[in-house]
């Protein structure tokens, strides 16, 4: 019998099996090498992005609004000496002038915060409470203000700092999200005499504060509104309300030519300023109050004379006549002197001169001063 051929076919399972494995392992292994791709990925965004950038520091403009809109002096503080303060405090506080919205740092970032200073005009310092301030000039001459900064920046404490120029105010490695929490403080400070009864101050950036890191900076403003300063004005006195002057009686021959003068006389005019004031006087003639020539005309009333007039004469020269005002820079007026303070005397002398054909009898005239305060 014959059997059936039978064909016996050996499969290789142990190679088919190794051949499966390391397909798997390659798939497992291209995978991976994607996951590490993209963390390395991720890691490196995060790194070119820190120090909050991710999200980006943001910076606000805050206004203190605790600022009045009329700030008025007391007769102490208008006349106190320069450099000293002619107000409260002001304050605000804000987690918005500076700060990370959110997120924060996949790797710890060196991150300062400074307060910056928004005027590069000042008027000297000032001491308070162991601080010393640099007193920033306001665009208002004679009106100056100080700044002064406190709170946290991510848990640290930021005691309080005077502003003189830059500076630093917390600083460190960030790494989470942070607040910062600033209280800021103006106070304002008379850097000169205030002559005026009132002053206004612009809307005015009073001082600026800065994020750097070692990626990018952000910088926020904290400003004030409009305000006015009202100045109470206390004048000056004068000693006799009424000055006679007598000129000695005179010959015609003795103002030979025109604008010939003769008969001079002395006399005074004295003032009680009990504050500091920046003086200045105005000469008016009473017959003709328009006139701004240095000659002031016969009163027609007691007068018999002619030809003549009268002039008043400071520091060796004629004074020219303006109109009866105080307004500032007034015609023909003319200044006293600064920071005038207590009993001042102004020396002044009247004397005669010819106008025209002199004609003899009574000669009489009469004029006013008039003071400005500026």
């Amino acid at each position: 019998m014959t059997l059936p051929k039978i064909n016996i076919v050996i499969i290789d399972k142990p190679n088919i099996t190794l051949k499966i494995g390391l397909h798997m392992i390659h798939l497992v292994l291209q995978r991976f090498a994607h996951i590490c791709l993209g963390m390395f990925i991720f890691l490196l965004s995060h790194a070119a992005h820190a120090g909050c950038n991710n999200y980006g520091w943001t910076a606000s403009s805050i206004q203190i609004t605790t600022i009045p809109s009329t700030i008025t002096l007391s007769a102490a503080q208008s006349s106190a000496p320069s450099n000293t303060p002619i107000s409260d405090w002001y304050s605000i506080s804000s987690q918005n002038i500076i700060y990370c919205p959110g997120g924060g740092n996949f790797l710890a970032v060196d991150t300062t915060l400074q307060q910056v200073q928004a005027s590069s005009s000042k008027s000297g310092t000032y001491t308070e409470s162991g601080l010393s301030y640099t007193i920033y000039n306001t665009s208002v001459t004679g009106i100056g203000y100080i700044i002064k900064t406190s709170g946290n920046a991510a848990g640290a404490t930021i005691n309080p700092t005077a502003l003189n120029d830059i500076q630093v105010l917390a600083s460190g490695l960030v790494t989470s999200n942070v607040t910062i929490n600033l209280t800021v403080s103006v106070k304002f400070i008379k850097t000169t005499n205030l002559t005026a009864s009132s002053y206004t101050l612009p809307n005015s950036n009073l001082v600026y504060f800065r994020i750097d890191t070692s990626y990018a900076s952000a910088a926020g403003v904290v400003t004030m509104a409009g305000s006015s300063i009202s100045v109470p004005i206390t004048t000056c006195s004068v000693s006799t309300q009424s000055i006679q002057v007598a000129l000695p009686s005179i010959n015609t021959s003795t103002l030979p030519t025109l604008n010939a003068t003769a008969g001079s006389t002395p006399f005074n005019v004295i003032l009680n300023c009990p504050t500091s004031k920046n003086l200045y006087m105005t000469l008016t003639d009473n017959t003709n109050p328009g006139r701004t020539s240095s000659i002031i005309g016969l009163a027609p009333n007691g007068s018999t004379a002619s030809g003549v007039g009268i002039q008043v004469v400071r520091n060796n020269s004629p004074v020219l006549l303006g109109p009866d005002s105080s307004a500032t820079g007034n015609t023909n007026q003319f200044a006293i002197g600064q920071n005038q303070l207590g009993l001042i005397t102004i020396p002044l002398s009247a004397q005669y001169i010819r106008t025209g054909t002199v004609q003899g009898g009574q000669a009489k005239a009469a004029a006013t001063f008039t003071m400005s305060y500026q």
